[in-house]
């Protein structure tokens, strides 16, 4: 059997992590942590040398916080665990539960550890809980245990039903060996990608993207014991603080926020618009989408996102869909941009808020769907959006790609309406709804844009 783990990049959110402090259930050994910092100074440290990379989580810089070291007991004796801190943001999240997901600095230690003869093991461990994991008598998720150097040794998935799978690095993907004593039930092989985003807040615009391979896998249900290193209980103790009564980081909360710029008085705001019947007038209406991912039904991504969709502190969106009306008459243009957004925000848990209208006249987006109607539709329309600004904004049934999916409707023109998943449930999105209109069979009064343009506002009247 296959099974993809894609650790990969994330709806407006927001970060909800801090660095785990591993301090509970453990004593200080200033000794042992000295003899750990010793060795890895003298022999470890020249594993690794930062430099230009693809893969920045294997070139970046990075430090271990030796202040917060502890020791803690294990089946390998006594052991030293650090924090360790990279000098970029990095981001990951995994496939077996897109949920969740983590800053890398908040999610990855350090571990020192004696082998039979006395002599330090170093590994650089890597968890990724996911949502229900609350210590480590309850963990559920990922740890993945390398070199200092970024050359991966073992990993565990940890399952609800109390069973862990175990990874032994192969090169044999075609005819593996099940290992002595192990079910062929309990056997499967696993592609293992990672992929991740290095978000820098001084450049928000141009997030960096990487993905590696960690290679195939074989996989089967651990009975315990290390085989050569530590259990996959002193590796949960590791990353939970030990002593079974620690915790992990806490993941990422989905978060969507307001707008950039609420309009007050949506009766004032439109009223430049006229209903004039026959062909002197023309009105369109634009569906305007910005995807998470360019081309991609992702209903999220990892980003800096956009105007209205996230905080200056988040570099998680999950798009937004928005309007442009259009009347067009002689020589003069009547211009206005409108979207829909909850007025506080909402989250899995909290997904309902009053809903607002802004206007979106310097919102950015990448796909683009132009409907020419007549005035009676366009006024539909107009007055549907209207009657919207009191609705309230559901994350998964009323969110800002049905309120631009229902307007069409209320003219006359049906769009597509898949639903994605994310969080907590599914709906309608603008990954989904992108690509829908770039797949889309085009009536002669429609056309599809590809290429940002601006869209300001235009036209004043009395």
């Amino acid at each position: 059997m296959k099974l993809s783990f894609y650790l990969c990049l994330i709806l407006y959110l927001m970060i909800g992590c801090t660095k785990r402090s591993p301090t509970t259930g453990v004593s200080s050994d200033s000794d042992l942590i000295a003899q750990a910092k010793a060795y890895f100074q003298d022999s470890v440290s020249k594993q690794f040398i930062p430099g230009p990379s693809s893969n920045p989580r294997l070139g970046s810089a990075k430090d271990i916080d030796w202040p917060r070291a502890v020791v803690m007991s294990s089946s390998q004796g006594e052991m030293v665990i650090a924090p360790v801190q990279f000098s970029k943001r990095l981001l990951l999240s995994c496939s077996f539960n897109r949920n969740v997901a983590f800053d890398v600095s908040d999610i990855t230690q350090v571990i020192f550890y004696k082998d039979s003869e006395g002599r330090f093991i170093c590994e650089q461990i890597t968890t990724l809980p996911d949502s229900s994991s609350t210590g480590s008598a309850s963990f559920r998720g990922f740890i993945q245990s390398e070199t200092w150097g970024g050359t991966p040794i073992r990993a565990f998935k940890y399952n609800a039903d109390g069973s862990v799978l175990k990874s032994v690095l192969t090169t044999d993907t075609a005819q593996p060996t099940i290992p002595s004593g192990v079910s062929p039930a309990g056997f499967l092989i696993i592609d293992a990608v990672l992929d991740g985003c290095n978000y820098s807040a001084d450049d928000p615009d141009d997030p960096i993207y990487w993905s590696e391979t960690v290679g195939s896998t074989v996989v089967y249900v651990e009975d315990g014991g290390g085989a050569g290193g530590p259990s996959p209980h002193d590796y949960v103790s590791a990353a939970t603080g030990g002593g079974g009564s620690g915790s992990v980081v806490s993941p990422l909360t989905v978060e969507v926020s307001s707008g950039p710029n609420p309009i007050g008085n949506i009766a004032d705001y439109l009223k430049c618009f006229t209903n004039v019947g026959g062909s002197d007038h023309t009105y369109t209406v634009t569906v305007c989408i910005n995807q998470p991912t360019p081309g991609s039904r992702e209903p999220w991504s990892f980003s800096d996102g956009i105007d209205g969709t996230t905080n200056a502190s988040n570099p998680v969106n999950t798009g937004h869909a928005f309007l442009i009306f259009s009347e067009t008459y002689g020589g003069t243009q009547i211009v206005r941009n409108v979207g829909f957004y909850p007025t506080t925000f909402v989250l899995p848990g909290s997904s309902s808020s009053p809903g607002q209208l802004h206007d979106n006249e310097s919102t950015s987006y990448n796909i683009s769907l132009s409907v020419t109607v007549d005035n009676g539709q366009f006024f539909n329309m107009l007055n549907y959006v209207s009657a919207r600004n009191n609705a309230t904004y559901n994350l998964y049934s009323f969110n800002c790609t049905t309120f631009v999916i229902n307007t069409l409707l209320s003219g006359g023109t049906i769009l597509p309406m898949t639903q994605g998943s994310w969080p907590g449930g599914t709906g309608n999105n603008p990954g989904d709804l992108g690509e829908d209109i770039r797949n889309m069979t085009l009536s002669s009064s429609m056309s599809r844009n590809t290429t940002f343009s601006y869209h300001p506002n235009l036209g004043i009247c009395q």
